[in-house]
């Protein structure tokens, strides 16, 4: 039964958790090689509860799973700002320590709560999980032995994570076969519902594809070609002598409220021209800059503290940000088409997820318009076109989930809601793969500008319009999976 398998993925995902504070390599590819197993009962059996919560046909689903959604990524977000902290702060082991803690009471709450959900998880068919199956064990009790016995396979997999180019672009192909070779045992029905609910698992696996370059690419970019600096008025002082390019010591009128580190802004008018960090502080009003200036500027001109955000933080925050916020509004627009027979069906909000996600990244291809010399865009651009993706993300990935439940029977909501995560690793796979195609070089040894720039942009625009084109394909098929969805909305 889905408690029972969320109960027992929970439990040892908190093994795997308290297995990451040890502090030795093998302990962190076995404590990962625990939590995949443990995850592998916990997400889709909850994400198919919440399926469960609604009667068939209930219009209010859609927005439930926006809503389920929401509570995801206020974890998420959270989890990992306190887990971050602990990690920087004290040690990343003692992070993985206190992620399982807060496991353990979410598990907690789960056991004492869930007399609440009055049929909601249970079995259906009890009886067959009792019996007899091999070596003494039960059907539930055969199916947890052998889950853990693939921890070995998982770390072989995690320590020697090439294998997996091996493993991917089969595996995804043979899982669709597969489904379809199960499916052609049910009835003409629901054949036809797997059949639309797997095609439009097919365009979930490209949009993650695209999506998840927010944790490759997109972090290079965000670091290398963001402007993540913001002013801080309060300390504006301006320069007391002329000073020329190449200069990396500057008077100013007080450096009172400056120090080490501080980062300075030198403004013609409101529009920022150049950026330095002080190195040190000399007598005189002087000091010493890190980077040499890039103009010659003269008396009067201000300068500004400022502050810069860290990409990593901004990059990683934002869009679960965007979702914690934006996840119940959409949740209740779908709610109030739905009451007004307006709401689109599944498939058009695929295509709509797809087409906003393309959108999205035309607008980080387009932020190139406002980069200044140094090759750095405007941060306000940034967070404009991560708020398109993640509209586009919002009417794709909770609808999903919502989608495998409505169509699936049963009986195989468990395997589905299965195909419909690994479509998500397939296009992680994949995204690592395109990220690789858009990479400017490793790390450290590449200089940020326009060089880094032009090749992102360049990457972002073909995407932006694969992405697009993916949408108006699906938009073309919806005639055909709205028959195949039988009255499914």
């Amino acid at each position: 039964g889905s408690r029972r398998s969320i109960l027992f993925g929970g439990i040892v995902m908190a093994i795997g958790s308290f297995v990451l504070v040890l502090p030795y390599e093998m302990t962190f590819y076995i404590g990962m090689g625990i939590i995949i197993v443990g995850n592998s009962f916990f997400k889709p059996n909850i994400s198919t509860m919440v399926g469960q919560l609604y009667p068939e046909g209930d219009p209010r689903q859609d927005a439930g799973f926006s809503l389920f959604y929401s509570g995801i990524n206020f974890g998420a977000f959270f989890g990992g700002l306190i887990c971050g902290w602990i990690g920087e702060t004290y040690s990343w082991h003692l992070g993985f320590g206190v992620a399982g803690v807060f496991m353990l009471f979410g598990l907690f709450a789960f056991y004492f709560g869930q007399r609440k959900l009055g049929p909601i998880g249970l079995p259906p068919s009890p009886e067959k999980l009792k019996q007899k199956y091999l070596l003494g064990l039960n059907t539930e009790q055969f199916i947890y032995v052998c889950s853990l016995a693939m921890i070995p396979l998982y770390v072989i997999l995690l320590k020697h994570h090439s294998i997996v180019d091996y493993i991917f672009p089969p595996l995804f192909p043979i899982a669709v076969i597969a489904i379809i070779l199960i499916a052609r045992k049910e009835s003409k029905v629901v054949l036809q519902k797997l059949l639309a609910a797997l095609i439009l698992i097919i365009f979930s696996a490209l949009f993650w594809a695209f999506y998840e370059q927010g944790g490759g690419s997109m972090n290079l970019y965000a670091d290398r070609n963001v402007d993540m600096t913001y002013i801080v008025t309060s300390q504006k002082t301006s320069l007391m002598t002329e000073t020329h390019a190449g200069d990396s010591i500057i008077c100013l009128n007080s450096t009172a409220k400056l120090q080490r580190n501080d980062n300075l802004s030198f403004q013609s008018g409101k529009q920022i021209e150049s950026t330095a960090t002080i190195d040190s502080i000399l007598d005189n009003n002087k000091v010493k800059i890190k980077e040499r200036l890039l103009f010659d500027w003269k008396p009067g001109i201000p300068v500004t503290k400022t502050k810069t955000l860290s990409a990593a933080a901004v990059n990683n925050a934002i869009n679960p940000f965007y979702i914690i916020l934006f996840s119940p509004l959409i949740g209740l627009i779908w709610v109030f088409l739905a009451r007004r027979k307006l709401e689109p069906n599944t498939i058009v909000k695929f295509a709509l997820g797809l087409i906003l996600l393309g959108l999205g990244f035309y607008l980080f291809y387009w932020s190139k318009n406002t980069a200044g010399t140094d090759g750095r865009v405007a941060l306000w651009i940034f967070a404009v076109a991560y708020f398109v993706m993640t509209l586009g993300e919002l009417c794709l990935s909770p609808i999903g989930l919502s989608m495998v439940t409505k169509l699936s029977p049963l009986k195989m909501v468990g395997l589905m809601m299965g195909m419909w995560f690994l479509a998500s690793a397939f296009g992680q796979w994949l995204a690592g793969k395109i990220g690789a195609m858009m990479a400017a070089g490793n790390e450290g040894s590449v200089k940020a500008g326009w060089n880094t720039l032009n090749i992102y942009t360049h990457g972002f625009y073909q995407i932006a319009w694969i992405s697009m084109g993916c949408g108006l394909l699906l938009f073309l098929l919806s005639p055909l999976l709205k028959k195949w969805m039988h009255e499914v909305h």
